[in-house]
């Protein structure tokens, strides 16, 4: 009978050691499993952000190597663009920019800038009324590459209203809501204009060396202070071009990206009523 209880509790004995070494089993190679999980996923992300690292710096060389077309305005006065435009017929070779003149505006402003020379036509505006005196004023779209690779193709969206009188010398105003637009704000403008697309000159990268940063000035408007319009008149909505080393279509907003400056620009022509020589002038008639 002991004999019996003894091998009973032995082989209970070598049961449960039995089961201690499977369950000591299991948990090991669950443990295993577990940190080979761990790696593989270690692994795997590490390969993720390599290759992203690498997706990150082909892009940042897609950028720097990349042409970058930077639009911005300038609005000389009449007198002064007229001036620099002579300069530049003269001798385009050494000028800081080269003009572009759009078919839509090319007689109106072959017409008037010799005037504008010779000091003709410069103000506009009644000094004796609520409009003041005005300053003739062109608005210019300046275009520079501050890439390296060659922007080619390149397109300029733009808005288009000729003027109502059909007269470029006649000035015209374009109605809001709440009077005039400027022409800052002619982008929101629709009665009347059309959208045409204009083909301009490519704009060579610095990898193009003697013909890096080369300049162009796009003549779109005449104008007197920020209301005043003069003959037919163009607005940039968009510039676009073919990137010559990545093969890609890129293009930048032109307006609403400056048309803030544009309109402090355009208001520093407005001179205002001349009260002192106005007064005199009633009292010269008198």
């Amino acid at each position: 009978m002991e004999l019996d209880k003894s091998a009973k509790v032995a082989s209970i004995a070598s049961v449960l050691v039995g089961v201690l070494v499977s369950l000591t089993t299991w948990y090991t190679n669950l443990r295993i499993q577990n940190s080979q999980d761990a790696i593989s996923a270690l692994i795997q992300r590490e390969k993720e952000v390599s290759v992203k690292k690498g997706e990150m710096e082909l892009h940042k060389a897609e950028v720097v190597d990349s042409a970058r077309v930077v639009p911005g305005f300038s609005v000389p006065m009449a007198r002064s663009f007229a001036l620099q435009y002579k300069a530049w017929l003269e001798d385009k070779t050494n000028a800081r920019f080269h003009y572009v003149v759009p078919e839509h505006l090319s007689s109106e402003i072959m017409a008037m800038w010799p005037a504008w020379a010779e000091r003709k036509g410069l103000m506009t505006g009644r000094p004796c009324e609520a409009e003041g005196l005005l300053a003739r004023q062109v608005v210019l779209l300046d275009l520079q590459n501050e890439g390296r690779g060659d922007a080619v193709d390149v397109k300029l969206r733009v808005k288009l209203k000729r003027p109502p009188s059909g007269s470029p010398g006649t000035g015209w105003r374009e109605p809001g809501g709440q009077g005039p637009l400027a022409y800052s704000e002619l982008g929101g403008a629709s009665a009347g204009w059309d959208t045409v697309e204009l083909s301009l000159p490519d704009l060579p990268g610095s990898a193009a060396g003697t013909a890096a940063g080369r300049r162009y000035r796009v003549v779109l408007a005449s104008v007197s202070g920020r209301t005043s319009l003069y003959g037919t008149v163009l607005v940039p909505v968009s510039v676009s071009w073919q990137d010559r080393m990545t093969d890609k279509r890129l293009s930048e907003p032109v307006l609403e990206r400056n048309a803030f400056l544009l309109n402090a620009e355009l208001t520093g022509a407005e001179i205002g009523q001349m009260r002192d020589l106005c007064a005199k002038a009633r009292a010269g008639q008198g």
